[in-house]
C-alpha cells in the first residue's frame, strides 16, 4: 500500500522514495541515504523487468492493487518500502 500511495502521490523516483522514507522513519531522507535508496530501486527494476515476478509479488496482502499503474515498477518500489520498513530505525522510533 505504502509503494502504491507513493506511485499515485508522486512523480518521480526521487519524491516517491522521499515520501514512502518521510513516512516510516518521519524525516527526510539525508543525500547518502537518498541515493542509496535510488540504487536500489534500480536493482529491484532489474529484479522485476519479468512481469510475471512482479505480479507475483503484488498479489501477496489484502491491499487491492492499482492496475493502472506499471506492474514491475510498483513491485520494485514496494520491494524498497519493505526495506524501510526493516530498518533499525523504522522499527525503534
Amino acid at each position: 500500500a505504502l509503494a502504491q500511495l507513493a506511485l499515485e502521490k508522486r512523480d518521480t523516483d526521487a519524491a516517491r522514495l522521499s515520501f514512502a522514507f518521510r513516512r516510516v522513519v518521519a524525516r527526510t531522507p539525508t543525500d547518502a541515504e537518498a541515493k542509496l535508496l535510488l540504487g536500489a530501486l534500480e536493482k529491484q527494476r532489474a529484479v522485476f523487468a519479468d512481469k510475471a515476478a512482479a505480479l507475483k509479488l503484488l498479489k501477496v496482502g489484502d491491499s487491492p492493487r492499482n492496475e493502472k499503474l506499471d506492474a514491475s515498477d510498483h513491485a520494485a518500489l514496494a520491494s524498497v518500502c519493505l526495506m524501510m520498513l526493516n530498518l533499525d530505525e523504522a522499527l525503534n522510533k
